[in-house]
């Protein structure tokens, strides 16, 4: 060895891995509560829906909060969209002073806060993440995929192959076909 070469110290850490965090978000937002549905309640997409986002919410802000408090890098009050949101979550709690139905405006602030919490959520890892306008649109066309499979098996269950033009109640079979969602049109709305 040449007493004028310098050698570089080897560097035997295994690489730090960064946790999948935008992934699992995505996975639960755009696939995971497009499907999820309680088929033995009267509504059984709202409220399965948004129990299962309140759970979510609070188990992965748990997890996030707890894997990035030693390096201080959470920065979700910057975006512009949050004072909007916290704007609109007072609008609404000051109109339940003036509102008849009490219970229907919690709902409708029970329904804010959880937006809230995805949009924190989102500005915080968009911020972080570079390619997040990928891994998006990658469950976005997973999700619409699966939805239109399963708009098309139902449209051939209960339409194509069905004998009876109408159901029970008078209204066509294609009212049948509500992919997984509780109305066709909302099933319309969701592809």
């Amino acid at each position: 060895m040449k007493s004028g070469s310098k050698t570089k110290p080897v560097n035997n850490k295994p690489a730090e891995r960064t946790m999948p965090f935008l992934p699992v978000f995505a996975f639960f937002i755009i696939l995971f509560l497009q499907f999820f549905l309680m088929t033995n309640i009267i509504d059984y997409t709202v409220m399965p829906r948004l129990t299962a986002l309140a759970i979510f919410l609070t188990a992965f802000g748990t997890w996030y909060f707890v894997k990035n408090q030693k390096n201080n890098s959470i920065h979700f009050l910057k975006p512009a969209l949050i004072p909007v949101v916290f704007a609109m979550l007072f609008v609404i709690a000051g109109s339940m002073f003036f509102s008849i139905n009490v219970k229907e405006g919690l709902f409708d602030l029970f329904k804010w806060l959880l937006l809230l919490g995805v949009v924190v959520f989102a500005t915080e890892l968009f911020t972080k993440e570079a390619e997040w306008a990928v891994i998006l649109a990658r469950f976005a066309v997973l999700s619409s995929l699966i939805a239109v499979v399963i708009g098309l098996v139902q449209f051939k269950l209960y339409v194509i192959d069905n004998p009876v033009a109408l159901l029970p109640d008078g209204r066509p079979t294609i009212y049948k076909v509500e992919g997984a969602q509780s109305h066709k049109n909302l099933f319309s709305l969701s592809l």
